[in-house]
């Protein structure tokens, strides 16, 4: 192999290998910023993707006021889950893995109903009350 056969290769290689690593959180859950009216946070059904019969398992939401996001995950004819992705151990954000949620400071886990895997937390995540309505779902906050 010549020398510029080889560069090309490696360059074509290495920028492959970097597609991933800059693409694994686009399939990640959605990200939405809502903001909240008298303590409550209305979301459409359309807010775990356009297609109703393959909804997304969770979202981020992002309410303004609150000092962490709100996950909500999708769990079918049960009803929405909210959560605040506050670790209850020391307060860092968490990190949503699929159906749980990671303490990126001192490792704890939680369910995705909140309750904690594994410490140093001893304690669940906050969790919200959902309502459904006939065109979504209200968070309540407040």
């Amino acid at each position: 192999m010549e020398r510029c056969d080889f560069i090309r290769l490696c360059g074509m290689a290495t920028g492959a290998a970097l597609t991933g690593v800059f693409t694994a959180g686009c399939h990640g859950a959605a990200r939405l910023q809502a903001a909240a009216v008298d303590g409550m946070v209305q979301l459409p059904w359309s807010a775990f993707g356009p297609d109703p019969k393959a909804p997304a398992r969770s979202i981020v939401v992002e309410v303004e006021g609150l000092p962490a996001p709100i996950v909500v995950f999708h769990n079918g004819d049960a009803g929405p889950i909210a959560l605040l992705m506050r670790c209850t151990h020391r307060g860092a954000e968490l990190h949503l893995a699929g159906d749980r949620l990671d303490c990126p400071a001192h490792g704890s886990t939680f369910t995705a109903q909140g309750a904690v895997i594994e410490g140093p937390a001893d304690r669940p995540l906050q969790r919200y009350p959902v309502e459904r309505t006939d065109t979504g779902f209200v968070i309540r906050i407040a």
